[in-house]
């Protein structure tokens, strides 16, 4: 019987460690959901992932994966994921697909095998995973899984919109691809390139950062071996003689709209994965071919090792976690319409909304410096010296504002300008009012103040008085009595004054 009781006291202990366990793993959240062809955003969970405090001021290393449906790009988020956790949760990747030991299975993204797509929409892994560089840069890594384009549910425009808006939000977009690259994959790309001249005119530079193609099922690799594809991605983006003006001139237009470009191949995972059924393959790596583990380290390694993260960054500014849903809202609205937007809506919604982030910095930045003057004052501040100190911030604060570069041109520099101008004005008859509660309890504890030390100052004066006639013999003059009164009055105040407010 005793030993029936520690069993099973054992077993409950050892689920309730389970249990805490899994509630430290991540989920995968959907924070877009495709509703009749239009885009829903899931802003309250976006924002229970990014806007919490210790994620939502760093900022953010985007990294997405888009492709057509059914080609494992779910899967392949899953190994990142177990990356990740090892690296920069548990801070040693050193067998972080944990093959010699019992932690060889991968969670994740939800996947399966099948003809059927699993992911619909975009979906946002919870666990952000965070880094801090000896630049002092802080940082938070994202995850975004996106639906496979042009399968049978989806219109044209909706696969448009999903491979632009993970296009539009990441710092590093996989485009996943299976056995080789297509002149079609390219062409998929059109709507970025337009983009790209618009924002080159606006920026004077190349508006996306990383595109990196990653081929699975490789299958010429007797010519190019599996691993670092950038001989492949020269071959393809290599303008010659047999192509026609259009493809040469959309090779030209994206190779302006990258900072960086790459390739990766990829053997097959084996047959267990391909050709699975939720029986057969049970998500061990163990079950997965050495080969295909051997190269999804190097291209694990490639995207998320610390020296290789890439920072989000619009307008050359790098972006945090919690303007991230600004940036989502603002292109969701957009391509919500009946027909796909134009590059220049694209552009004019980033504009706006990078405008009205930096102008809530330099909002910010008013408030934060106002207060703190305020603040580091023992009193209250005159009405001349708050103006003085308002206008002098407003200026900092304008001239912040003005020596960043802002998309979209006067326009929206002028509108935004307006705003800064007219938010430090109402903010400033906040802090005013601030101060002059200051200056109200000064007052009020100035009189209570004065009242204890006039009423000390009365009973010293008394007190003296009291003792001098007590010790006088025969009985005081009036005269005398006068002078000691006057005498008292002075020591007394020569003791006190310098404790009055005044």
């Amino acid at each position: 019987m005793k030993f029936v009781c520690t069993f099973v006291i054992f077993v409950s202990i050892f689920c309730l460690n389970v249990s805490a366990e899994e509630q430290n793993i991540g989920q995968a959240i959907q924070i877009m959901a495709p509703v009749n062809h239009t885009f829903q955003l899931q802003v309250n969970e976006l924002k229970q992932i990014l806007e919490v405090a210790n994620i939502k001021d760093r900022y953010v290393v985007v990294v997405s994966i888009a492709g057509a449906f059914r080609q494992g790009k779910s899967f392949l988020m899953n190994f990142f994921i177990k990356y990740l956790d090892a690296q920069y949760k548990k801070h040693n990747a050193s067998d972080w697909l944990g093959e010699t030991t019992n932690n060889s299975r991968l969670n994740g993204f939800k996947w399966r095998g099948g003809r059927k797509p699993e992911t619909i929409g975009i979906w946002m892994w919870s666990d952000i995973f965070t880094h801090d560089f000896p630049n002092g840069d802080k940082i938070a890594i994202i995850l975004l899984d996106t639906q496979g384009i042009f399968d049978y549910r989806s219109s044209v425009h909706d696969c448009t919109a999903i491979f632009a808006l993970s296009m539009m939000l990441s710092s590093v977009q996989c485009y996943n691809l299976m056995h080789n690259i297509r002149e079609d994959d390219l062409q998929h790309l059109q709507l970025f390139t337009e983009y790209e001249r618009l924002a080159i005119e606006q920026m004077n530079e190349k508006p996306f950062q990383k595109l990196l193609f990653i081929v699975r099922d490789w299958s010429y690799e007797s010519e190019i071996p599996y691993g670092n594809g950038h001989r492949l991605i020269d071959e393809v983006l290599a303008e010659n003689s047999d192509q026609t003006i259009e493809m040469q001139e959309l090779r030209q237009k994206i190779a302006m709209s990258f900072h960086e470009i790459g390739g990766f191949l990829l053997p097959t995972p084996g047959n267990i994965v391909v050709y699975s059924d939720s029986v057969n393959f049970t998500g061990d790596v163990q079950q997965v071919s050495p080969q295909f583990k051997k190269f999804v380290k190097e291209l694990t390694l490639a995207l998320f090792a610390p020296e290789n993260l890439i920072i989000k960054q619009i307008n050359g500014e790098k972006i945090r976690a919690r303007d991230v849903s600004q940036y989502l809202q603002a292109y969701t609205n957009i391509f919500n319409g009946n027909a796909l937007p134009k590059p220049k809506s694209i552009l004019m919604a980033t504009a706006e909304t990078s405008n009205s982030i930096f102008c809530d910095d330099c909002l910010r930045h008013y408030s934060d410096k106002m207060e703190q003057t305020l603040e580091a004052v023992d009193s209250y501040m005159t009405e001349n010296e708050l103006i003085e100190l308002h206008e002098k911030t407003k200026n900092e604060t304008l001239a912040q504002f003005l020596e960043k570069p802002t998309l979209g041109g006067n326009k929206f520099r002028n509108t935004f300008q307006d705003k800064i101008k007219n938010g430090t004005e109402q903010r400033f008859l906040l802090i005013k009012g601030h101060n002059e509660r200051k200056l109200k309890d000064f007052i009020e504890r100035a009189n209570l103040h004065n009242d204890r030390i006039g009423s000390e100052l009365l009973a010293s004066v008394q007190k003296r008085i009291l003792d001098e006639i007590e010790s006088s013999s025969p009985e005081l003059s009036y005269s005398k009595l006068y002078d000691v009164l006057q005498s008292a009055v002075q020591d007394a105040l020569s003791d006190v004054c310098c404790t009055f407010y005044f």
